[in-house]
């Protein structure tokens, strides 16, 4: 087709289908919805385009449905937007590849979107995650990217590759981006997930990026009480080169395990919370990691220390902690330079050594993907820092210098 694809005054659907669709400008366009696939229906999609502007799927009105029906299962779908279920999809764009004046969901599905000069999948209004297995490529703009509302992810396996340039993230909502579910992994990117307020509650991140790696303060100017991280559950990994996680608000960590590389250099920190905040902790895990810049120590209910500046630290070397019989190990997946911030939901009063050490012996892991263990043994350790718990909570210690020496731990760290 010379110019366009499919195009409908109202709705688009096609489910139990093998479509193919090569165009200059848009592949399906419609004013009101497409929807397509379907969990028993499936299908296959093939859909292209070539002209800077082309969208292979786009909705360009904005209409509301009040009550919105929706779902993998559903025979009944009444949306205002693009919903995505159960098919293989291989969706390539020059323009956005999914773009929707209301909203997006996505039920399931699995294949590939790209787009070479826009965005992966975009929504005017509000985006939803809700399953799929997709890898998406946007090597200048955002992979998944809510225009004016929020994004909320609950489940599904993506994995986003975006550039390292400024305004190009793999995540990211004007409003709120919200984590429930789902694994998403952010291969590059400048900003891993950016919006005024990032909230988590569940499933597993793991970002890169050039930049900071989580962004709660968006891109227009907003109060610092718009803006906040607050992290309840999940698994979350971030190797940054500028602030590991940045909130220009609050920031609260109740849950969950969170281990984060950044920076790479001065003038940034592992975490930071907005001017007149702190970084508060009642729960989870919490570890941090990288080069001396503006480390900022933890609040909160649950013990922490937090170390402003250490020796040097070598790559794939191990912060190893201990409290008593229990031991813990974090593999850097940078050289640190040096600055480490760690809350664990097991501190209890009393005690507690951190180590760098050449190897270890891993009794289980904690969480893969963070380089984050249980250990029983270690190896090589010189001393980094040993201070006491006043008590069982809102104890917080820090040591501005390495504490030198070396050797095991009274009672702990049972060596090879």
């Amino acid at each position: 087709m010379e110019h366009g694809g499919l195009a409908s005054d109202s709705k688009v659907e096609a489910a139990k289908a093998t479509l193919a669709v090569t165009s200059y400008s848009h592949a399906i366009k419609a004013h009101d919805s497409i929807i397509l696939g379907g969990a028993e229906d499936l299908g296959s999609f093939v859909l292209s385009t070539s002209e800077a502007d082309g969208t292979c799927l786009r909705v360009d009105e904005d209409n509301e449905v009040t009550t919105p029906v929706y779902g993998n299962n559903a025979t009944d779908d009444d949306i205002a937007g693009v919903e995505i279920k159960d098919g293989a999809y291989v969706i390539s764009s020059k323009g956005n590849a999914i773009s929707s004046e209301a909203y997006v969901y996505t039920e399931g599905g699995n294949g590939s979107i790209a787009s070479s000069a826009g965005k992966g999948i975009k929504a005017e209004l509000n985006l939803f995650i809700d399953g799929g297995d997709f890898t998406i490529k946007t090597p200048i703009d955002d992979c998944i990217h809510a225009s004016t509302g929020a994004l909320t992810a609950n489940g599904g396996t993506y994995v986003l590759t975006t550039g390292t340039n400024a305004g190009c993230q793999g995540l990211k909502a004007e409003t709120i981006v919200t984590i429930n579910g789902g694994n998403f992994t952010v291969t590059a990117s400048y900003e891993g997930i950016a919006a005024h307020k990032i909230t988590v509650t569940g499933g597993t991140t793991s970002v890169t990026a050039s930049d900071d790696g989580w962004s709660a303060g968006g891109t227009n100017e907003q109060t610092s009480s718009a803006c906040a991280v607050v992290i309840s559950g999940g698994d979350n990994y971030v190797y940054a080169g500028g602030d590991g996680i940045d909130s220009h608000g609050s920031f609260v960590v109740n849950g969950g395990t969170t281990i984060v590389a950044a920076p790479s250099s001065g003038g940034n920190g592992p975490l930071d919370s907005g001017d007149n905040y702190n970084v508060t902790i009642s729960g989870g895990n919490l570890i941090a990691y990288g080069v001396t810049g503006m480390t900022e120590s933890l609040t909160g209910t649950q013990d922490s220390v937090t170390l402003l500046s250490h020796a040097s630290f070598s790559q794939n070397n191990y912060y190893v902690i201990v409290q008593g019989t229990k031991e813990w190990a974090v593999k850097a997946q940078r050289a640190t330079n040096s600055t480490m911030v760690c809350s664990l939901s097991d501190f209890t009063g009393g005690a507690v050594a951190i180590y760098e050490a050449s190897s270890v012996t891993v009794s289980s892991t904690l969480f893969e993907t963070g380089f984050f263990y249980k250990i029983s043994a270690y190896n090589s350790a010189s001393a980094l820092y040993s201070g006491t718990f006043s008590s069982a909570t809102n104890s917080h210690l820090s040591s501005g210098s390495s504490q030198g020496g070396g050797g095991q731990p009274g009672g702990g760290g049972r060596p090879f």
